[in-house]
């Protein structure tokens, strides 16, 4: 009993000073938020540490006694916590390269979406379509990673297709005009318009534009899109369309 009450105030206890080192010394005073994976680590060593010295005195049971004895390590960590620990270690590695945090834009595989949370077992991803993804730490840790940092002036490249018989200077400055004044594209860096390719439909032309919030990419891109379109109707252009010559 006395173990028991003992195991749920240290619970209680080990929250309260989650709370107060992590959220009020470091979120408010130096501004910087915690990792998730740094305050699970705290945690786990502080629990094992005052559970050791309690089942030491009221149930005279060693955990640090039986962890130690070569038998016990070796089918854990052969058998239950073989892949866990593996995802820790991984977890641990990623957090120390600091490649990306919470509120980036991460693409790893087959998954592109926005980094929510970085636990111990795994970092959860919020895809573009409101799916919850849960990737483990070791298979990012294996994976090419594609991170676009949150604040950070990201770019991307739009192609959109032109009639031929428009001049590419004409354009690509009705182009840089429509995509500078959407909500949304970075105003520091000038838009960037090119010709990209020659096409049995037109001309492609590249709108190179950079966002401080990669996460909202498709709604920028649409937005660009419609602009463009009442753009080259007010100019009287027409977008390309599929051109075929026949020889008989």
């Amino acid at each position: 009993m006395k173990f028991a009450a003992f195991a749920a105030l240290l619970i209680f206890i080990v929250r309260i000073f989650d709370a107060l080192i992590f959220d009020l010394a470091m979120s408010r005073r130096r501004n910087v938020l915690a990792p998730q994976l740094l305050r699970q680590i705290f945690a786990l060593a502080v629990y094992f540490f005052f559970l050791t010295l309690a089942s030491n005195r009221w149930l005279g049971f060693s955990l640090y006694g039986a962890l130690a004895t070569g038998t016990i390590v070796a089918a854990v960590l052969g058998l239950a916590l073989q892949e866990t620990l593996g995802n820790l270690f991984a977890g641990i590695a990623l957090h120390l390269e600091g490649g990306f945090e919470v509120g980036d834009v991460l693409h790893s595989g087959d998954y592109v979406g926005v980094v929510e949370q970085m636990s111990w077992r795994a970092t959860r991803i919020r895809g573009f379509n409101n799916q919850l993804v849960v990737l483990p730490n070791s298979v990012i840790a294996r994976e090419r990673l594609e991170v676009f940092p949150r604040n950070n002036l990201n770019g991307r490249v739009l192609q959109i297709g032109v009639d031929y018989n428009i001049p590419p200077a004409t354009v690509m400055a009705i182009l840089m005009q429509s995509a500078s004044h959407i909500d949304g594209v970075a105003r520091e860096v000038p838009v960037i318009t090119r010709v990209g390719a020659f096409s049995d439909f037109g001309v492609i032309y590249d709108v190179k534009y950079f966002t401080r919030d990669y996460a909202l990419r498709e709604r920028i891109d649409a937005d660009i899109r419609k602009a463009v379109w009442y753009a080259l109707r007010r100019n009287e252009t027409s977008f390309s369309t599929p051109i075929r010559s026949y020889n008989q």
